[in-house]
């Protein structure tokens, strides 16, 4: 992995230095399926509307995670929006590079979570999505993207029978 995605994925990743992080107000109760989803094998995919609060769950997600016990390490999250990995999204090897150069660094007997976000920013992530899930069973692999990039049918495809698929909504307070 060169230095700059390095410091964009520490930058990404606060609680491998013990830094607090925002995690917005608790919607993790209004998806109670999200907590059983998690401790299934199968690829979990956030899906909705841009600004409607995936990324922010995904944060939750995360935070419950380490208040669980999960060791920060073992938790991954990849902003595929960084101009960084924009840059490098038609590299059909850069996402599972970047995920595998995470895996080695630490134990193998270790569970893995990997949060990629605007997950469909990248060319070949079904590819590499599938592959990773298909090869390293000691991963989770938690998705967001918006809705209509991410419900076509190479996904039913590719990823049949190998994800959960959640719809987020946004808030409302009316």
């Amino acid at each position: 992995m060169d230095e700059h995605a390095r410091i964009a994925l520490e930058r990404q990743n606060p609680w491998w230095f013990e830094k607090e992080f925002e995690t917005g107000i608790n919607r993790l109760q209004s998806h109670p399926r999200l907590r059983k989803y998690m401790k299934a094998r199968e690829i979990l995919l956030l899906v909705g509307a841009r600004r409607t609060g995936k990324s922010t769950l995904v944060y939750q997600i995360i935070k419950d995670l380490l208040t669980s016990g999960t060791p920060p390490e073992a938790i991954l999250y990849v902003n595929l929006d960084e101009p960084l990995f924009q840059s490098r999204s038609k590299d059909p090897a850069h996402l599972t590079e970047l995920i595998e150069n995470h895996l080695v660094q630490h134990s193998r007997q270790m569970h893995f979570y990997i949060f990629l976000n605007e997950i469909q920013s990248q060319h070949y992530w079904v590819q590499a999505v599938k592959t990773l899930h298909d090869v390293k069973k000691n991963i989770k692999i938690v998705l967001t993207g918006s809705t209509s990039t991410l419900l076509q049918s190479e996904i039913s495809t590719k990823l049949s029978g190998r994800y959960f698929h959640i719809t987020v909504y946004p808030l409302s307070f009316a």
